[in-house]
C-alpha cells in the first residue's frame, strides 16, 4: 500500500497505470488488484478525473491537439468511453485552431531563415506530431503564409470569420 501512495504522491495515476508499476515492483497480482480496489474505494484512483484532468493539462497548457492526447490516455488503459469524455471537455475549454496557431507561431520563429517549402514541411510535421488534426494543419499552415512568397494568405484558408481575425494576428508577427 505504502509504494502505491507514494506512486499517486508523484501524479495521478490511471488503474492501469498503477497496477502494472506495483507489479514491475514484485507484488503478486492478488496483492496488487486488493490494493487497487481499496485506493478506489478510497477514490485515491479515479479514471475518469485522471483522464479529464489529463487531457486537460495536455491540451492547455502542453499545446498538444485531440489525436494525441486520445492516443496517450489510451497508452495509459483507460476505456474508450472514458477517452471520449475527457477529450471533449477538454476541447470544449479551448479551441483546437486557435491552440495550433499560437504553436505554429511559436515554432516559426526558429524557421525564419530557412526557404519556405521546407518551413511549411517541417511546420506541418510539427504540428502533425503534436496531435492536431490534418484539416486544422492545412488551415494553419495556410493562415501562416507559408508557401506564398509575398505572405500573404489564401482567403480560403480560413472559413470562420471570427477565427480569421486571429489567424492575422497569430501568424503575421
Amino acid at each position: 500500500m505504502n509504494d502505491a501512495l507514494k506512486l499517486l504522491k508523484f501524479r495521478p495515476r490511471s488503474r492501469r497505470e498503477l497496477t502494472n508499476r506495483l507489479t514491475e515492483r514484485g507484488y503478486d497480482n492478488a496483492t496488487v488488484q486488493q490494493v487497487v480496489e481499496d485506493l478506489e474505494k478510497r477514490r485515491f484512483i479515479n479514471d475518469a478525473a485522471f483522464a479529464k484532468l489529463w487531457a486537460t493539462n495536455r491540451m492547455e497548457q502542453r499545446g498538444f491537439g485531440s489525436r494525441r492526447v486520445r492516443q496517450e490516455l489510451k497508452a495509459k488503459g483507460l476505456d474508450e468511453s472514458v477517452i471520449q469524455v475527457a477529450v471533449q471537455t477538454a476541447a470544449g475549454e479551448t479551441d483546437e485552431q486557435t491552440q495550433a496557431l499560437e504553436v505554429a507561431q511559436k515554432y516559426l520563429r526558429r524557421l525564419e531563415k530557412l526557404e519556405l517549402a521546407v518551413q511549411k514541411r517541417r511546420l506541418w510535421g510539427f504540428l502533425a506530431r503534436r496531435g492536431f488534426p490534418s484539416p486544422i494543419i492545412t488551415k494553419v499552415v495556410a493562415s501562416c503564409g507559408i508557401g506564398h512568397r509575398t505572405g500573404a494568405r489564401p482567403a480560403e484558408a480560413v472559413t470562420d470569420e471570427s477565427t480569421e481575425q486571429d489567424t492575422n494576428e497569430s501568424c503575421n508577427t
